[in-house]
């Protein structure tokens, strides 16, 4: 982990010397969060407008800003942002889910009807 050193004003520091105290922990803890947390306020737009342009991923912007994935894709899928997907690459996984979905299909129908066992003639799941 990098150190930084910065100078506060003479409230700032009595504001996290308080919530440190109220906490127990040391002021360079709570100090690191209200950092990171405003960071991530700051630069998720800017993440998400890179994202959407297709000059970072999903992986980095989780990375740089702490969120989780769901967090980030809730995000991504509220803004309505589209994937940064080129329409061949969009096509081709299509078709690959197309093709999975036609092999997979005819065994889920037939696992569902071989599920259920006969006892006394009644069909029992």
């Amino acid at each position: 982990m990098t150190q930084i050193n910065i100078r506060v004003d003479p409230e700032i520091d009595a504001l996290l010397s308080y919530l440190a105290s109220r906490r127990h922990v040391p002021k360079a803890i709570v100090a690191r969060e209200f950092l990171l947390e405003n960071l991530t306020q700051k630069i998720f737009p800017l993440l998400l407008e890179d994202y959407e342009k297709g000059k970072i991923s999903l992986k980095k912007i989780i990375q740089l800003t702490n969120l989780t994935p769901d967090d980030v894709i809730d995000k991504i899928a509220e803004l309505k942002i589209e994937p940064p997907i080129p329409p061949e690459i969009d096509d081709y996984t299509k078709n690959v889910v197309d093709r999975f979905l036609a092999i997979e299909s005819p065994n889920r129908n037939k696992k569902q009807r071989n599920d259920g066992e006969k006892i006394n003639g009644s069909l029992v799941h």
